[in-house]
């Protein structure tokens, strides 16, 4: 977890008009969200880019890695 991201590849055919949140979940309950609809509607239209995000950012919204069982979500 220290000084690690999750880093994934995105493209927006059309931006996003409701809030999109990226999240973890793990066993018993625990998991987090972040909003990332900002950095998604600042980004360019049609055009491969990567997102990083520190993995402390998850810690802080309560994602436990020894747990954890899905580590990819999205949804709006």
């Amino acid at each position: 977890e220290a000084n690690s991201a999750l880093s994934f590849s995105y493209k927006i055919n059309t931006m996003p008009t409701e809030q999109v949140q990226l999240g973890m979940k793990c066993e018993q309950g625990c998991g987090g969200e972040l909003n990332i609809t900002n950095e998604l509607k600042n980004s360019a239209l049609n055009t491969w880019q990567t997102m990083s995000v520190d993995l402390t950012c998850f810690t802080k919204k309560g994602v436990d890695f020894a747990r954890v069982t899905s580590p990819f979500i999205i949804k709006t």
